[in-house]
């Protein structure tokens, strides 16, 4: 599956009122892409500075300080290992945002930055995390896509969760 079919179908979604957060590296690249951004706080990336695993803790704030509205983090797997430990607060306080995990099995920006100036790739696996079963071991909704076919669906049983 792409991430582009996940993002295109993901803007369908997208009320003025909706916080997205998207984190460095492919994540950003790809919300940048597809996701209108409707008010100047609807789409917060990672900055200048490039943190990477901002969006988990920074869509967790965004949820607490405005509960009635939809909150999404897009984070790859290599930013959500950065700070996917956060994701154990939101069950704990009642904090219900959909937290998207682009996964590659890598950090896919390196990967293809690597490829590109050095025709090889180094150190950049992060084997077959199960990223669903992560949420539901810490009392949270796990969804993990299959079929492309299922993206519209699982979208919207994800935000209505929210």
């Amino acid at each position: 599956m792409t991430f582009g079919l996940l993002m295109r179908e993901l803007s369908r979604l997208v009320t003025p009122e909706t916080i997205l957060f998207a984190d460095v590296g492919n994540s950003s690249t790809w919300a940048r892409a597809w996701l209108p951004a409707l008010r100047p706080e609807n789409l917060i990336e990672e900055g200048t500075w490039g943190e990477m695993g901002c969006a988990i803790p920074g869509a967790i704030a965004a949820k607490v300080v405005y509960p009635e509205r939809p909150v999404i983090a897009i984070a790859g797997d290599g930013a959500f290992l950065m700070s996917g430990s956060a994701l154990v607060t939101a069950p704990q306080h009642g904090v219900n945002a959909l937290f998207i995990v682009l996964n590659d099995n890598a950090y896919g920006m390196i990967n293809w930055l690597q490829t590109m100036q050095y025709d090889r790739i180094y150190a950049t696996d992060l084997g077959g995390t199960n990223y669903a079963q992560w949420a539901e071991s810490v009392g949270a909704i796990g969804m993990r896509l299959e079929n492309p076919d299922d993206v519209p669906a699982m979208l919207r049983r994800a935000l209505d969760a929210t």
